[in-house]
């Protein structure tokens, strides 16, 4: 979801944004943060459509990790308050097990 910065739209909007800008308020970024926070909660939407649904959305990428010195934190503050207790961090390969165990519960067929 993190937009390319390289990208002509996106170049043109930071140079507006950052004329804009001023030391204590710095409008690129954001804008860049809230854009990409409406991409995942967008796309964590699509998978989540009706009560019956169930589903995993995995996040790849260091700059979701709070732990990261990359990361604002702005990302997971500004996700949809229902997803916020079902956030994980990953550091290893439990994640496998424990999607396993997730789609297992939730499989209405068997």
């Amino acid at each position: 979801p993190y937009a390319n910065f390289q990208d002509s739209k996106i170049r043109l909007k930071k140079e507006f944004l950052m004329k804009k800008s001023t030391k204590t308020n710095d409008w690129y970024s954001q804008w860049y943060e809230q854009s990409t926070v409406k991409s995942i909660n967008q796309a964590i939407g699509r998978v989540i459509r009706d009560k019956t649904d169930y589903g995993s959305v995995i996040l790849i990428d260091e700059r979701y990790d709070i732990k990261c010195k990359y990361s604002s934190n702005a990302i997971r503050k500004n996700l949809s308050t229902w997803t916020k207790d079902s956030c994980f961090d990953y550091s290893d390969d439990t994640i496998f097990s424990d999607l396993n165990e997730f789609f297992s519960v939730n499989d209405k067929s068997k």
